[in-house]
């Protein structure tokens, strides 16, 4: 059992996110990942776009931040899900 306490968090993402593969055909890499999504999901987002460059995605990519907030009703409340793919793409110039 966790004991919850107001703030905290769990962040997740698909394996779509380590798995993205730049034109040179290198992955970003589940460390990468895991550091980007330390900083948010939109630098995250911006950042597979960057990495990505004009190589095809080849997975869903997507993260979630969950946020333990006060009260029964809304122990857990989803602060930010975002799918990175549709994001990345609306953000890519």
């Amino acid at each position: 059992m966790i004991d919850w306490q107001p703030g905290d968090r769990i962040v997740s993402f698909s394996d779509g996110v380590p798995e993205t593969v730049n034109e040179r055909g290198e992955a970003l890499g589940a460390l990468a990942a895991e550091q980007l999504l330390c900083t948010g999901l939109d630098r995250l987002a911006q950042a597979l776009v960057e990495f990505r460059g004009k190589a095809p995605s080849r997975d869903d990519v997507s993260a979630i931040d969950v946020v333990y907030s006060v009260g029964f009703a809304e122990a857990c409340r989803v602060s930010n899900a975002v799918s990175l793919e549709r994001s990345a793409s609306i953000a890519a110039p």
